[in-house]
């Protein structure tokens, strides 16, 4: 249930200057020319009451929510904007330049306190981090709980924002752990998607039935294409060929680094796009056509979602190469409006939740 904005607030004035500074910052990025287009935040209005109460608060808060990187956005630029010294800390590189390049369009000086987890706990960085006003760690469910200890004994408040949904190793930090170290958090919960279709949720609840996906979209759209053919690389070449455009933007998933390698290689002659893995150094970039691995792809969403070889998830999984069936449901959530899936093989997948062509 959504409710008024300015009744959640307990200062209707600083709330007032809030939701004008929410509704500055989404125009700005949305309208801007260097935005990329596979970003795009939500309506103020469609904020849940506990979203926006997470932003609107003064205290430090822990946030468990599948839509928490806007929320992130929201309060760490508008702490910027009214005075606060400000840090958002996320697990990745490629998050954080991601991030940087989004936020410097709007305030220059809020992207600049964009770091990886790791770079504030070097110790020539932790005179960045000591005597700040807020950390907001984003994806603190990639953390481990040594790192968030590190934290706490920075002197500096510590809000979390996590998904749990999408953790990914038994290792990493539970949820029980933070309210310990943090207990003086406020804490807020949503399961609510803004992004996905009803479709692309229902697909994956069919294919994966024992699989606990807690959360809902009341967004219709196209139900998933399953795509049967021999030629996948051709097909992507004309998948790319039908929908890409200066505002649209296609992310083809892989599960390994060696096929984000191998895609990259066929396609950078024909079409513009980028690449990333984990294990690529130096600088990098990300285009409206983007090449990368399930672990890569965290956080990102596109327009349109590409995943080939589709006919091995099933050995993907059983075969315990690292790869599970929430990493495929994370891929499926990647895709805002249609998701391609390309197969050599007719799959034993019900027809009633993906719509099936062959090529």
């Amino acid at each position: 249930m959504k409710n008024s904005l300015i009744t959640t607030s307990q200062d209707t004035k600083l709330a007032l200057s809030k939701v004008s500074s929410i509704f500055s910052l989404r125009n700005k990025l949305i309208h801007s020319k260097y935005t990329p287009p596979y970003f795009e935040l939500p309506l103020i209005t469609n904020l849940t009451e506990e979203h926006y109460m997470a932003i609107d608060s003064e205290q430090v808060i822990s946030l468990f929510s599948e839509e928490g990187l806007n929320i992130a956005i929201f309060r760490h630029v508008i702490n910027c904007n009214i005075g606060k010294n400000s840090k958002l800390v996320t697990y990745s590189k490629v998050l954080s330049k991601y991030l940087f390049e989004l936020i410097k369009q709007v305030d220059f000086e809020a992207s600049k306190r964009i770091y990886t987890i790791k770079e504030c706990l070097l110790a020539k960085n932790r005179p960045f981090c000591d005597n700040v006003d807020e950390i907001i760690i984003y994806g603190a469910e990639e953390i481990t709980y040594k790192e968030l200890k590190t934290f706490q004994s920075f002197d500096v408040n510590i809000s979390i924002i996590a998904n749990f949904n999408q953790k990914v190793s038994n290792y990493l930090i539970t949820k029980k752990e933070i309210k310990n170290l943090l207990p003086n958090n406020e804490e807020y919960y949503s399961n609510e998607i803004f992004y996905n279709t009803k479709e692309i949720i229902d697909f994956t609840k069919a294919l994966f039935p024992t699989f606990k996906i807690y959360t809902d979209s009341e967004r219709g759209g196209r139900k998933p294409l399953l795509l049967i053919g021999y030629n996948q690389q051709q097909k992507i070449l004309e998948i790319i060929e039908n929908f890409s455009s200066s505002l649209s933007s296609i992310l083809i998933l892989l599960p390994f680094a060696k096929d984000v390698d191998d895609i990259f290689n066929t396609l950078k002659e024909k079409v513009n796009c980028s690449y990333y893995y984990n294990k690529l150094s130096g600088d990098f970039n990300i285009s409206n056509i983007h090449i990368t691995t399930f672990e890569s792809s965290k956080d990102f969403l596109y327009d349109y979602v590409i995943i080939p070889d589709f006919q091995n998830f099933n050995s993907n999984i059983k075969c315990k190469n690292n790869i599970t069936e929430n990493d495929y449901y994370l891929a499926f959530r990647k895709a805002r409006t249609t998701l391609f899936l390309l197969s050599s093989k007719k799959l034993n997948i019900d027809s009633e939740t993906c719509n099936i062509q062959y090529f």
